[in-house]
């Protein structure tokens, strides 16, 4: 019924979502690291402790990178256990979809838009 075939290298399912998540994230982040690059320089100049803007960003990569090796773990293990099927990505599908619709979306939006 199903066709047998190896998963895809864990290296290379990991490098799939980073740069997924860097490409939906980080435009979204620009103005939260603006924000946070005139803080900091506006810190440098009066003399008090700051972080580099490259710190706060390379960070907010990091833990995006935490997130891609967390989901790339999950998609390699289904793929090896093979209980992968177009029924369940289906559902994934849907679901992701209708989260779009749910009051807590518009909720996380709501506190999450404004710095």
């Amino acid at each position: 019924m199903g066709m047998d075939h190896a998963a895809p290298p864990l290296a290379f399912l990991f490098l799939m979502w980073w740069i997924m998540m860097v490409a939906m994230m980080l435009p979204s982040a620009a103005p939260m690291i603006l924000l946070f690059s005139t803080v900091s320089r506006r810190s440098r100049e009066q003399g008090r402790p700051y972080v580099p803007t490259a710190v706060f960003a390379l960070a907010y990569l990091a833990v995006w990178g935490g997130f891609s090796l967390l989901a790339a773990s999950l998609q390699w293990w289904i793929e090896v256990r093979g209980v992968s099927s177009p029924w369940m990505n289906g559902a994934l599908l849907l679901g992701a979809g209708a989260y779009q619709l749910t009051p807590l979306k518009d909720a996380c939006l709501r506190q999450c838009r404004s710095p």
